[in-house]
């Protein structure tokens, strides 16, 4: 079931901020770290793919690092 908000992205992101496995990675997508099964790339660019979705997600130059420091650390440990 898919829902429509009239909201922007950004107010979405601080509703679900309590939510720590919420993490923004493109000005467009806001993903559940639960729901990760696959990333594949490197510095130059990540990429993403969610369980349940054959769909690829990128990963912005801009949200990196966050991302980097939130789930790619957290895989090594």
């Amino acid at each position: 079931m898919q829902k429509r908000l009239r909201c922007s992205l950004h107010d979405i992101e601080n509703m679900l901020s309590p939510y720590s496995y919420i993490i923004h990675i493109h000005r467009a997508f806001l993903v559940n770290m639960n729901f990760i099964t696959q990333v594949s790339g490197n510095a130059a660019g990540y990429k993403l793919q969610l369980f349940g979705s054959d769909k690829v997600l990128p990963v912005s130059k801009a949200n990196e690092p966050a991302f980097r420091e939130r789930v790619l650390d957290r895989q090594e440990k």
